[in-house]
C-alpha cells in the first residue's frame, strides 16, 4: 500500500486559474486500486498514513477537518467504503476523502466535457495565503499505474483580496468579556448547514436558526447577512458587549464565529418563540395552546419584565458607559 503527492514546486497566490490535464489509469489488479486527484494544498508534503482509501488527499485524522487545507478533484477507480462513491467515478472532495457531487465514469460513452458540474466554490474562503497545485494517489492490496501524460495551467499571480474583517478574531479574544468561540462546522453541524427547516426568523441583521450542539444543547444561532448594516465594530461591540451581560430578563449571548468570512452569533433557544404571537395570536399553534391573548394581568407582568431589563442595561450592567442603541425584541422563556 502505497501513496504519492507530485507537485509543482513553485506556489501560487489564489486567484481565477484554469488547467487542463490528460491520465492514463491502468490497472495492474482487478479490479485496479485507488485512484489519482488533481489537488491544491496548503502544504505539498504527503499526510502519513494516506495509502488506500485516502488517495494521497487526507488520512483517517484529517479528514472532513480543516487542518487537511486542500481542494481536489477525484478519480476514484475502486469504492473502498459504503460512504464511498461506485468505482470509477470523479468527485469534487474539500478537506475530505468524501465527495460533494460525484459522478460515474463507467459506462461513459457521450463527451465527458459536462459530465460533472462543481458548484460554485470560492477558494479564498479555504486558503488564506500560498496554496501548491499537483497530483496525489495511492494504491492498496488493489493497484494500478497512474500516469499524468500533460498538464496545462494557467493562472494569475495576485494577491488576494483584503478580508474586509481582518484582525476581528485577535481583537475579539483579547477581550476578557468575550464568550466562547465556536467553530464553524460545529454551527453547520448543529443547524443542518443552515436548513431552511431549522429556520427560525429573520431580523434587521440577518436569519436566525435553530441549532443542537454535540451536548443536545439548543441554540439560535444568527447569521449575519452579507449585506447587512451591521459592520466589523458592530459585531465586536456585540460579541464584548453584549456577552458580558447577565439579567434573567435578556437572552445570553453563548458564543460567536468568525470564519471563511462568515459572522455567526449564537445566543441560548427560546423555546416558546416570540412574545408578539402570544400577543396578537398570529400563530397557529398558540391557538390550540391558548384560547385568547394574553389577559392584562399577564401583560403586565411582562411590561414589568422588560422595564427591569431596560433598567439593567442603562444603570445596573458594570458597563454603565456603554451606550445601548439595538432593535429591541420580544421572545418568551
Amino acid at each position: 500500500m502505497q501513496s504519492r503527492r507530485a507537485c509543482y514546486n513553485v506556489p501560487f497566490k489564489i486567484a481565477p486559474f484554469n488547467t487542463t490535464f490528460v491520465l492514463n489509469i491502468s490497472p495492474q489488479t482487478s479490479p485496479g486500486g485507488e485512484g489519482i486527484a488533481f489537488i491544491i494544498a496548503l502544504d505539498p508534503t504527503l499526510p502519513k498514513n494516506s495509502s488506500g482509501q485516502w488517495l494521497g488527499i487526507v488520512n483517517a485524522s484529517t479528514n472532513g477537518t480543516s487542518e487537511a487545507a486542500i481542494v481536489a478533484v477525484e478519480f476514484d477507480t475502486r469504492q473502498s467504503s459504503t460512504e464511498d462513491g461506485p468505482d470509477n467515478h470523479v468527485g469534487i472532495n474539500i478537506n475530505s476523502i468524501s465527495s460533494l457531487v460525484q459522478s460515474s465514469l463507467s459506462n461513459t460513452k457521450d463527451s465527458m466535457e459536462t459530465l460533472l458540474v462543481s458548484p460554485p466554490l470560492n477558494l479564498s474562503s479555504y486558503f488564506k495565503q500560498e496554496v501548491y497545485v499537483g497530483f496525489s494517489g495511492s494504491t492498496s492490496n488493489y493497484t494500478e499505474l497512474n500516469c499524468v501524460r500533460a498538464w496545462e495551467f494557467n493562472g494569475v499571480d495576485i494577491v488576494i483580496e483584503e478580508d474586509a474583517y481582518g484582525g476581528i478574531e485577535d481583537q475579539i479574544q483579547h477581550s476578557s468579556m468575550a464568550p466562547k468561540k465556536y467553530q464553524l462546522t460545529e454551527l453547520m453541524k448543529a443547524t443542518g448547514g443552515f436548513s431552511n427547516q431549522n429556520k427560525l426568523g429573520e431580523g434587521g441583521f440577518g436569519p436566525v436558526y435553530k441549532g443542537i450542539l454535540g451536548n443536545n444543547k439548543e441554540i439560535a444561532v444568527k447569521r449575519v447577512s452579507k449585506n447587512s448594516r451591521q459592520g466589523k465594530q458592530e459585531f465586536m461591540a456585540e460579541v464584548t458587549t453584549i456577552g458580558s451581560l447577565h439579567h434573567k430578563n435578556l437572552v445570553k449571548l453563548v458564543g460567536w464565529c468568525y470564519e471563511s468570512k462568515e459572522l455567526l452569533l449564537i445566543y441560548e433557544f427560546m423555546p416558546k418563540g416570540s412574545l408578539d404571537k402570544y400577543l396578537f395570536n398570529q400563530s397557529s399553534e398558540l391557538e390550540l395552546q391558548y384560547s385568547k391573548v394574553l389577559d392584562w394581568k399577564t401583560r403586565n407582568s411582562v411590561i414589568r419584565d422588560v422595564a427591569q431589563a431596560l433598567d439593567y442595561l442603562h444603570n445596573g450592567c458594570e458597563r454603565r458607559r456603554v451606550q445601548f442603541k439595538r432593535e429591541m425584541k420580544l421572545i418568551t422563556r
